[in-house]
């Protein structure tokens, strides 16, 4: 299992292959590079955003302010309640 944990600050990544991943405090803009499978992205606190991989994604997010999909069929859950 991997698990990333992003820094209380701005975070720019691009990240594949990983089980869990966690935002910082701040806006993070995170973009997938390989389409995932079960994956849960809870990007926390700031205005953030996550871009998907082309292929079919499974995943459920949370706290995530904008998510674009990728090429293929995208299965997202929402993992929080949306507001706003």
């Amino acid at each position: 299992m991997v698990d990333i944990v992003l820094g209380n600050s701005t975070n720019i990544i691009t990240v594949s292959a990983f089980d869990t991943l966690i935002g910082g405090s701040l806006a993070d803009t995170v973009t997938i590079s390989a389409a995932l499978s079960g994956a849960t992205i809870n990007l926390s606190a700031g205005t953030d955003s996550l871009t998907l991989a082309n292929g079919t994604n499974v995943l459920t997010v949370s706290n995530t302010e904008l998510i674009t999909g990728g090429s293929g069929d995208d299965d997202v859950t929402l993992g929080a309640a949306l507001s706003g």
